[in-house]
Order: C-alpha cells, then structure tokens, then sequence
C-alpha cells in the first residue's frame, strides 16, 4: 500500500513541471518565426543545463528533457549554449529565420562537440558514452532549408517530422528573465 502511494505521488508530482508537447502548431504571427528548441531526455549529459545563446544574449537554458518556444523576427541569428563560467562554445549555429516558418533545434549533451581546443586552449567536449551518428543519418534528420552543413550534431535543426516524434515525451518549461552573462564571449 505504502509503495503504491509513492508511486501515486512521484508520477503525479511530474506534471507540476510542464505540460508536453501538442501536435498543434503554437499561433504566431505571420510577420514572425518560431523557433522550438527543446533537448532529449538523456542520462548521459544530464547533469549540465548549459545556457542558450541568441545573438551572444541568455534567452533559456537546455534543460534535460525540456523544450520552450521564442517567436523571432525575420532576420539573421546565432545560437550557442554556454556554460556559466566558460562562456559560449564558439561552435553554435547560424540561421536566417523568415515570416510564418517553423523551426527546431534540437539540442544533444552527449553529441556536443567543442570548440577547437588549439582556438580556446579547452579540450573539446565529446561524449564516449554516446559516439556520433553517422553523417548520412544525421543528413536525414536535419532540416536542410536552415542548416546545410552539420557543424556540431550536438546542436542542430532538425525536420519538423523528426522534432514531433521526439517532443511528444517532452515536457515544456517556461522561461525567465536571465541576468547572466555566460554567453558573453571571453
């Protein structure tokens, strides 16, 4: 009896923290972008929360197992994670974002690949518990309108198809207002 309460307790308290991803296309302006970026859940990589970098600016966190949404003028952007007192990785991803598309990007701790540590003086951050994907799979996976080349498979647009499949065991979570100044370049 006294387990199953537990467990009654445990599973019910999950949802206090979000609600999960709905199929349904979140409304937004036609003259703006929406950009989901969210992070599988993953035991490998889960117990660092780096920043996420907008145009050298916090505006969240990869949380494991969390996506958020930002509505984004039509413009040029650069996205980066960072660690708080490391600053942002140098090897992030650029996009042009245009009225009324969606985009994912979906971020993976144990794909990251670092800066060049010859540039940084820092060893890059590379995973053995989770080796890369094969270029051709990611090639498959990754939205091709936004991102041609995959630079970082840690950090990557992905197609819609791939992103819903992924999000529906994701939960949102909602952002706040940041004062750090992690992705500040060194």
């Amino acid at each position: 009896m006294k387990l199953s309460i537990l467990s009654l307790i445990l599973f019910s308290s999950c949802s206090l923290f979000g609600t999960k991803y709905s199929n349904q296309k979140k409304s937004f302006p036609k003259d703006k972008a929406l950009l989901t970026i969210y992070r599988p859940w993953r035991f490998a990589g889960s117990v660092i929360d780096p920043y996420t970098c907008l145009n050298n600016k916090v505006v969240g966190e990869f949380y494991n197992g969390k996506y958020y949404q930002l509505i984004l003028k039509p413009g040029k952007y650069h996205v980066d994670h960072a660690a708080l007192f490391d600053g942002p990785s140098g090897n992030g991803v650029y996009f042009e974002a245009k009225s009324g598309e969606q985009y994912f990007l979906r971020f993976e701790a144990s794909q990251i690949v670092g800066v060049d540590p010859a540039a940084s003086g820092r060893p890059p951050i590379v995973s053995l518990l989770n080796p890369m994907r094969d270029l051709k799979e990611l090639e498959k996976i990754s939205d091709q309108r936004v991102q041609k080349k995959i630079n970082n498979p840690g950090l990557m647009f992905v197609k819609e198809s791939y992103a819903l499949s992924e999000l529906k065991d994701i939960e949102r979570y909602e952002k706040k207002k940041f004062n750090s100044t992690a992705c500040n370049a060194n």
